[in-house]
């Protein structure tokens, strides 16, 4: 298994490099295989692939964030399915700011981009 990440910090040279090469390297690898690659074959330009992406890794993020922070009314962390089995509904234990991970990662997606083409890479 590889390295969770490579010195992003400090060794990173471009916004491409620290998300592509970098960064939680193990979910870089899934999302360029089950994302961006697909979408590069599908005919998407490189730059539309890299948004696609990064939109898609921060739904993702959205809706992990959406069940880690619900709960039971009793409290505790049980099964998703627990609930729907017993009839209990959760609740928002802490505040889920919902939407800012998915805009974090937009954000970077459309700063690998502008990176890009201030470089004239594309």
């Amino acid at each position: 298994m590889e390295d969770f990440s490579d010195a992003p910090l400090t060794r990173s040279t471009s916004p491409s490099d620290f998300w592509g090469a970098r960064w939680d390297r193990p979910v870089a690898s899934a999302l360029k295989r089950g994302a961006y690659r697909p979408l590069r074959q599908a005919g998407f330009s490189r730059n539309t692939a890299s948004i696609l992406t990064f939109g898609l890794s921060g739904l993702i993020h959205e809706y992990v964030l959406h069940f880690m922070s619900l709960r039971r009314h009793s409290g505790g962390w049980p099964a998703v399915v627990d609930s729907f089995r017993m009839g209990q509904p959760y609740v928002y234990a802490q505040s889920h700011t919902k939407g800012r991970q998915g805009l974090f990662f937009l954000i970077n997606g459309l700063l690998l981009v502008a990176v890009r083409l201030l470089e004239g890479q594309e």
